[in-house]
């Protein structure tokens, strides 16, 4: 009988934190989409749009869903060292990590926010860790895939202001001495080393799912693009999209700041291979939206139904 009546007093404990946390991050979002200064630009945009540009939109908004599914199989496939899960479960611990993410510097709340949905008798530190080391290959993606399109931009693009090649080479400076120092960390870091290890083959799957994860990225962006008339070639995207992750990668986020550092990050990349930096900016913020409206709404759903 005690054991129920605590049992009941945590699950309403655990339940008015989640609401809590659903409000605060509404607030947020409230307050970020409130101080973004570009509707009109928006509207006009839109209003005057043709059917391949709003194509280029919908196509962007669609890519929604596949996006959440591959983080969802790669979630799956990381726990599976703890636990099995559906595709259905993994996925609404997906969307409810959002939320936490959403509030959080560099989104660290996402994985303590989907391991409390996690059932009783799975290490919810485990799963934490096993999730950050997932994020980390994420990370690794961008990095590798940004400094490739660096080098290809340095050499392809000669044409380039001699401010935009210098400002490339200090980033490109920045990312091999931020690969040092994280190196360096990890060899000297205990905790690192209790993350549970995977087999070779799930470690091959949560690298495939970060790359094709990182794909949708990089195609929703492009489309947005197209939308808003950045006027970037398929060559020039292929090179600027990369350098953009590369970037937003390397800097500290922080969730009051985020629409506006995407947008500062996107005029500043692809200011350099297109003179519509507005439309560039635009987009960024548009592709933040898309990807942050939405699974807060899911998630807000998911916690009223546990």
């Amino acid at each position: 009988m005690e054991r129920t009546i605590t049992q009941d007093k945590t699950y309403k404990i655990r339940r008015g934190f989640r609401i809590l946390l659903i409000v605060v991050a509404y607030g947020y979002l409230a307050y970020a989409l409130l101080t973004f200064k570009h509707y009109g630009e928006f509207a006009a945009h839109f209003h005057s749009a043709g059917w391949k540009e709003l194509f280029s939109f919908a196509l962007a908004v669609l890519l929604f869903p596949l996006n959440i599914s591959m983080e969802s199989e790669k979630w799956r496939c990381l726990l599976s060292y703890l636990t099995s899960l559906s595709r259905k479960e993994s996925q609404r611990q997906v969307y409810y990590g959002f939320i936490g993410a959403l509030l959080t510097p560099d989104r660290l709340g996402d994985y303590p926010a989907r391991a409390s949905m996690l059932q009783e008798g799975v290490s919810k530190k485990k799963a934490v860790a096993l999730g950050f080391a997932g994020s980390m290959v994420l990370a690794a993606v961008n990095i590798g895939l940004g400094v490739v399109a660096l080098l290809i931009c340095g050499i392809e693009f000669p044409s380039l202001e001699r401010r935009q090649l210098i400002l490339l080479s200090v980033i490109l400076l920045v990312c091999f001495f931020a690969i040092s120092c994280v190196m360096a960390f990890l060899s000297k870091c205990k905790s690192i080393q209790r993350i549970p290890k995977l087999p070779f083959r799930q470690q091959l799957q949560v690298v495939g799912w970060s790359a094709l994860r990182y794909l949708v990225f990089c195609l929703q962006l492009y489309c947005l693009l197209r939308f808003a008339g950045a006027g970037l070639t398929i060559a020039d995207s292929l090179v600027a999209i990369p350098i953009y992750y590369l970037v937003l990668t390397l800097l500290p986020a922080l969730p009051a700041a985020d629409p506006a550092l995407r947008g500062g990050v996107g005029m500043m990349v692809f200011g350099a291979f297109s003179s519509n930096v507005p439309a560039a900016a635009l987009a960024t913020v548009l592709l933040w939206i898309i990807n942050n409206l939405f699974p807060l709404i899911i998630g807000t759903f998911i916690v009223k139904n546990t």
